[in-house]
């Protein structure tokens, strides 16, 4: 989660060096961000079904490795086509971090404390965003952005570590063990078996695809929009941006109680149009006098339905699907994020900014929505090996 929270942020912070180094547009600032995300959905779809065909520890390893090694890579590139080469590599071991891991912890707990325990994992992602804009704030000037890249590849030690360490949870290790007997049972053709599961496939990709528009908007171009439309000193935006994602992580972890306690579906929804009625604030009302207190918000918002969402999909399917079905939805929702960092950059470089930040609103409260008539929750307990 580190790694991936690490370099998820790496290229947002950087933004403007990189952008000033290549002599690139918003753009195409945004679309080697998109790239990013392209390869994240690869990653992500193909490391659900290696998961259920080969456990979730080894995948979780695998795709640790990648983003730091192609971390590392992209330190020594001089040109946007590799660059954008190893983006892609390194998003393909991205893809499968945030869901998989929350679904492997989640498989060790019951369901009343599930989404707590999955929120505490993720927040180690937003860990990552936090020592990234420290990193920002007082590495990038005097380092240079190749150096954070570089610094940002340790966690391949903790990625070794995984390998050798990491066991599967019972029930999935029920799971696997009937699966070995059942020769040749292939998981999309269960999955696309029923009518429901169907359904169900539909709904979560439509409502991932608006979540991840919010999200990655956010994620690629806040920073920079801290620092050019706010006016602050490149220092000043990586604490204010630190001040948010701090917040984040303090909402991821109060979103998965609250889950625990609410309900998944209802705390989702009352959230998430909390940050639609928020985003415009961010977008028009922030300046240097309030900034502090709306990142702080803001922050606390943003984090709040990542606390459950990989629980509350997870719950959606049996124990010998799931990380095929999350994957496959989570992943192909992840069309929402190839939109969004073109769009907003689009915006950028015609002056309106504001406006695309203000957009991020609009697809968190879409997301919501959409699940509500469709989707139960806490369908199938992650603790106990599918039923026959």
């Amino acid at each position: 989660m580190l790694s991936a929270g690490l370099s998820t942020l790496l290229y947002s912070v950087c933004l403007g060096t990189i952008k000033e180094e290549f002599a690139m547009s918003a753009v195409l600032a945004g679309a080697l961000s998109t790239i990013t995300l392209i390869g994240q959905a690869l990653g992500g779809i193909i490391a659900g079904y290696l998961a259920d065909r080969i456990g979730r520890p080894k995948v979780l390893a695998g795709s640790v490795s990648l983003v730091t090694l192609a971390g590392l890579i992209i330190s020594f590139m001089h040109n946007e086509t590799t660059f954008a080469i190893f983006r892609f590599m390194a998003g393909m071991g991205m893809g499968a971090c945030y869901y998989l891991s929350v679904i492997f912890v989640g498989e060790f707990y019951e369901t009343k404390v599930r989404a707590t325990k999955g929120a505490v994992v993720t927040s180690f992602w937003n860990a990552g965003y936090v020592i990234v804009c420290l990193m920002s704030a007082y590495m990038l000037e005097p380092l240079g952005w190749r150096w954070l890249f570089r610094i940002s590849a340790l966690p391949i030690i903790v990625a070794i570590w995984m390998f050798f360490n990491l066991e599967e949870a019972p029930a999935q290790q029920e799971t696997q063990a009937i699966k070995r007997k059942a020769k040749g049972k292939n998981e999309y053709s269960v999955l696309f078996s029923k009518p429901e599961y169907i359904k169900k496939v539909i709904v979560w990709i439509a409502s991932r695809i608006f979540y991840m528009f919010g999200y990655y908007a956010a994620i690629t171009w806040l920073p920079n929009f801290v620092q050019t439309q706010v006016g602050l000193s490149l220092k000043s935006a990586g604490w204010f941006t630190a001040v948010n994602y701090m917040a984040m992580l303090i909402g991821t972890i109060i979103g998965g109680y609250v889950s625990d306690k609410l309900g998944r579906k209802k705390s989702y929804i009352i959230v998430s149009i909390l940050l639609g009625l928020m985003a415009p604030v961010v977008a028009f009302k922030t300046n240097v006098n309030n900034i502090f207190f709306i990142m702080l918000i803001w922050g606390f918002l943003y984090g709040f339905p990542t606390g459950s969402s990989a629980t509350f999909m997870g719950e959606s399917w049996p124990d010998d699907i799931r990380g095929t079905a999350v994957g496959l939805t989570y992943n192909l929702g992840r069309i929402g994020s190839w939109i969004s960092p073109i769009l907003v950059g689009f915006l950028v470089d015609r002056g309106s900014a504001p406006m695309g930040i203000a957009s991020v609103g609009i697809g968190y409260v879409l997301s919501a929505l959409i699940l509500v008539p469709f989707v139960k929750e806490k369908e199938y307990d992650m603790s106990k090996n599918a039923e026959a």
